[in-house]
């Protein structure tokens, strides 16, 4: 349970960001270290773009196979593939009743 509650607090981090930054769970590629990566954030690059606030994401078991090391070799790179969240920007071809919307991925 440890782990699980150790996950849930880097991935509740993610809704912290700031204005012009973000925080990423990153995989460091060695079994059972993770980063907590503060990253300038991602912008509006096409007009069907659309950016999700993550508010929450869960916990997959590939993740925690990942976390252990059990998939040779050990990851590098973002963690987690399953999150919810608040639409919070939108590019010029989407509706404008898009965005605050409840995006998931």
């Amino acid at each position: 349970m440890v782990l699980l509650s150790h996950f849930a607090t880097l991935f509740a981090m993610a809704t912290l960001a700031r204005a012009h930054y973000m925080f990423q769970v990153h995989w460091t590629g060695t079994p059972y270290i993770v980063q907590v990566l503060n990253l300038t954030r991602y912008n509006i690059t096409s007009p069907k773009d659309a950016i999700v606030r993550i508010t929450r994401a869960a916990i997959f078991g590939s993740d925690l196979h990942n976390y252990r090391g059990f998939f040779p070799p050990p990851p590098k790179g973002p963690v987690g593939h399953e999150a919810v969240g608040m639409v919070s920007e939108i590019g010029s071809a989407l509706r404008r009743d898009e965005r605050s919307s409840r995006g998931i991925m």
